[in-house]
């Protein structure tokens, strides 16, 4: 990608919404992903989790120049999904990135080169045999222009991997970065997680997360390019609040909703973009604060349906609003 955008983890829901939020008449159960440093990502899966059709927990991470894999240590998280009684499945997803930093320069060196990338298959199929898994995820962000090629042939041995295992392979992308040949990794993957969000991101300036007209463009995009069974469309369920002249803290929308209640103001929906919009004053220091809550994400499943879109996803188990589940 040539623009950084901040993101760690989000949820998929594969099929229609459940009425008032995610999923009325849904055609499967949600997907759900989520972040096992995050006790409130933990709690929405131990809530939830019942109305899942998968869980996908970000355990796996490979960073550095020597292309370091850690495996975060979740007791609570397989805890929580060993108790459900539906038993989702298990997709394991794995990122470029370590305690909130995205490593492209590690990604890019790690893909052309076919020992270290044999390693790091070698040990996502252990860790999947392990957790009796049903899938991967692979999100390799921040990646620099000129590796797709690469990328694609990583994929490659990758989905024969997931063959071997039954597994489904997923890949999330950008929908809105020219570098990314969407069609050429649908051609690879079996699912394609299309990111449309972070039409304004933490390091820009203060906007619409995903304004409703933005999003309908780039899902058409999108979809124009891969068959729509295969694709899952990724829909933001958070808030950035950004100081003047800096960067946006990214907010679950319970924290961005207590926060107006503190500055004594109420979150008003834009009607140009159909996102939920407050401005607060903190120690003389102006404020924007955008969020996604259960009304963008209800507006945003019908627009990616009617664009012919099958699977919807959500990011992410934790920040997501309360409303949806309901």
């Amino acid at each position: 990608m040539t623009r950084r955008r901040s993101r760690l983890v989000f949820g998929i829901l594969a099929g229609t919404v459940i009425s008032a939020g995610i999923a009325a008449a849904a055609e499967t159960k949600p997907i759900g992903f989520y972040a096992p440093w995050d006790a409130a990502s933990v709690a929405s899966l131990r809530q939830h989790g019942d109305q899942l059709g998968a869980v996908v927990p970000a355990w796996i991470s490979v960073t550095g120049a020597d292309h370091r894999v850690t495996v975060a240590p979740d007791p609570a998280g397989h805890a929580a999904i060993s108790a459900l009684p539906s038993h989702p499945k298990l997709w394991l997803m794995v990122q470029n990135a370590l305690l909130g930093s995205w490593d492209g320069t590690g990604a890019a060196s790690l893909l052309p080169d076919p020992t270290a990338t044999a390693s790091l298959l070698d040990r996502i199929e252990q860790e999947g045999v392990a957790a009796k898994a049903g899938g991967v995820v692979v999100d390799l962000e921040s990646l620099p222009p000129g590796t797709q090629p690469d990328f694609l042939a990583f994929l490659a041995a990758a989905r024969e991997r997931c063959r071997h295992h039954g597994w489904t392979l997923a890949v999330t992308v950008p929908v809105a970065n020219p570098d990314w040949n969407i069609g050429a990794v649908a051609r690879v993957a079996d699912r394609i997680i299309l990111m449309a969000y972070d039409e304004h991101w933490q390091a820009g300036r203060p906007g619409p997360i995903a304004s409703n007209p933005w999003f309908a463009s780039v899902v058409k995009g999108a979809l124009a390019q891969i068959p729509p069974r295969r694709a899952v469309v990724a829909i933001a369920s958070y808030a950035y609040d950004w100081p003047a002249n800096g960067s946006a803290t990214i907010l679950s929308i319970a924290q961005a909703e207590a926060l107006a209640q503190r500055n004594g103001v109420r979150p008003q929906t834009d009607p140009t973009s159909g996102s939920a919009h407050f401005r607060y004053v903190a120690d003389d220091v102006a404020h924007d604060v955008w969020m996604s809550d259960a009304a963008t994400v209800r507006a945003q499943i019908a627009i990616a349906h009617a664009a012919g879109a099958q699977n919807i996803a959500l990011w992410r188990l934790g920040t997501e609003d309360g409303a949806i589940w309901r």
